[in-house]
Parts: C-alpha cells; structure tokens; sequence
C-alpha cells in the first residue's frame, strides 16, 4: 500500500495498485470532506462528507455506480448524536449514552457503565464491575467473565 501525506499529517492519496487509488480531500479545518475511489481513471465510488459549524459530521453522500445513498446525523444542544438516519441514541442528565437504538446501557454514580441490555426484550449482554478507584474488574456476559488486574 502506498500513501501520500500532506500538512498535518492528513492522507491526501493511498494506492493499493498502481492501477486502485483513493484520493482524499480536507477543508480549511482540516475536516475530511471527500473520497474518490479510481480504477484507473475511472472513478468507481465517491463519498462526500458535510460539517455543522462544531464540527459534527451531519451529511455521508456515497455514490456508487448510478446509486447514491444520503446518510444525515441531527445532535442535540450538547453536540450529542441523536439520529444517524438508521438508530436514535438517547442520554442522561451526566452526558452518559443510554441507548444507541440496538443495546441500552446503566451507569453507576461514576458513570462507568455497568450493564448493557437488548432495547425492547431487556436481555442483558454484559455487565461490568469496578473497583474503589474505577478500574474495571470483571465483564460478565453468557460465555462467562473475564477479570481484569490478574482477579480470580
């Protein structure tokens, strides 16, 4: 794989073959705001990105052939995902993600997560234990646990 840089550090080209490249494209904040990917010199897909004025991802154009397919993200005042056209995500009063639409998730008063569970059936995935300091000791999911910090 080659690849080529430009300022601050930001890919502006990789090339798997001298005949498959992608080609990369950064606004004035250093946003990334288009792909095109080329075989030869036909360009085969492209992806172009939108921004908010802090930054958040809200539109991902992908077009593809004769298909395009729009993506667009809406955030809430504190700049929090909401909607990525496809799951809504939901937060608590500490800033602490809830539900992502597929799993939901419990915090403790340090807002460690403790539990993860199914959103609609409650079936929990995984739960979490901490120590005095919050250091994970143990995630316990149905293939058994696993302790951390060499625990027994």
């Amino acid at each position: 794989m080659l690849e080529s840089y430009r300022i601050k550090n930001k890919r502006r080209s990789s090339a798997s073959s001298k005949t498959n490249i992608i080609i990369y494209e950064y606004d004035v904040a250093n946003e990334l705001i288009s792909e095109t990917y080329r075989q030869g010199i036909d360009q085969i897909k492209q992806i172009t990105y939108e921004y908010d004025g802090n930054g958040n991802l809200t539109k991902k154009t992908t077009t593809e052939g004769l298909d395009t397919t729009v993506v667009e993200y809406t955030y809430n005042m504190a700049n929090q995902l909401i909607n990525d056209g496809v799951n809504t995500y939901a937060y608590d009063e500490c800033g602490n993600q809830i539900s992502n639409g597929i799993f939901d998730f419990a915090h403790n008063v340090k807002n460690r997560i403790i539990k993860v569970s199914g959103v609609g059936d409650g079936s929990v995935v995984a739960e979490y234990a901490y120590d005095a300091n919050g250091l994970r000791l143990s995630k316990t999911t149905s293939s058994g646990t696993i302790y951390s910090n060499n625990l027994l």
